[in-house]
C-alpha cells in the first residue's frame, strides 16, 4: 500500500516548485524559504507525533495522517500568495510526520529483525519506482490536460489509496515500551 501511496503522491512532484516561480510569481528564494519552513516544522512535529502515536496507535495515525496529506495538492494549487503555500507547506510537513513514524514501527514489528534490511531495501526501490512512475503520470498529465489536473488526480488518488489502506492495514499492539504483543 505504501507503494500506491507514494505514485499518488508524486503525481504532481515535477509541478510544486514550478508553481511558487511561474504561476505565483516568486523567485528561486521563496523555495528555500518554504524548504526551510517545512523542515523546520517537520522535526518539531515528529516529536510531537512521537508521542502521539504512542497514544493513538500505529493504524489510527498512520490513517490519520493519510487523510490529512490527501488535500493537500488541490490547497497548494488554491493558495494564491507565497503566504499562503508555506502554510500548506507546514501543515503538509506536520500531517507527514504520524506517516513517518508510523510507518517505521511498521518495519519494527512487523518484519523480523534478520530481514529488516532487506525489506527495507525492497521497500525503498517500490516505492522509489511507484514515485518515478507518478511523477511521469503527472508530467503527462500536466502536458495534455493542464496542472489543475495534475493537483486533482493526486489529491483523488491520495484519497482512495487513504481509504484502502484503512480497511487493509493491521493494528500492531504493543505496550508503552514498544514491545510488540501480537501480531
Amino acid at each position: 500500500m505504501t507503494s500506491a501511496f507514494h505514485l499518488a503522491v508524486n503525481i504532481p512532484a515535477s509541478f510544486w516548485d514550478y508553481y511558487i516561480m511561474v504561476v505565483i510569481g516568486c523567485n528561486e528564494s521563496w523555495v528555500t524559504v518554504k524548504n526551510i519552513a517545512m523542515l523546520s516544522s517537520k522535526a518539531i512535529a515528529l516529536r510531537i507525533w512521537a508521542l502521539l502515536v504512542d497514544s493513538m496507535g500505529a493504524k489510527r495515525s498512520l490513517s490519520i495522517s493519510m487523510a490529512a496529506v490527501s488535500p493537500i495538492p488541490l490547497l497548494y494549487y488554491n493558495a494564491t500568495s507565497v503566504f499562503e503555500l508555506m502554510g500548506v507547506s507546514i501543515f503538509s510537513s506536520v500531517a507527514w510526520a504520524p506517516w513517518d513514524v508510523a510507518t517505521a514501527l511498521y518495519v519494527y514489528y512487523l518484519v523480523p529483525e534478520d530481514r529488516r534490511p532487506a525489506f527495507t531495501s525492497l521497500r525503498n526501490v517500490s516505492s522509489n519506482i511507484a514515485a518515478t512512475l507518478g511523477s511521469a503520470m503527472g508530467s503527462w498529465i500536466g502536458a495534455h490536460l493542464g496542472i489543475y489536473y495534475v493537483f486533482l488526480a493526486s489529491t483523488i488518488l491520495r484519497s482512495t489509496t487513504a481509504m484502502l489502506a484503512y480497511k487493509m492495514t493491521p493494528e500492531l499492539r504493543y505496550s508503552s515500551e514498544y514491545r510488540l504483543l501480537e501480531r
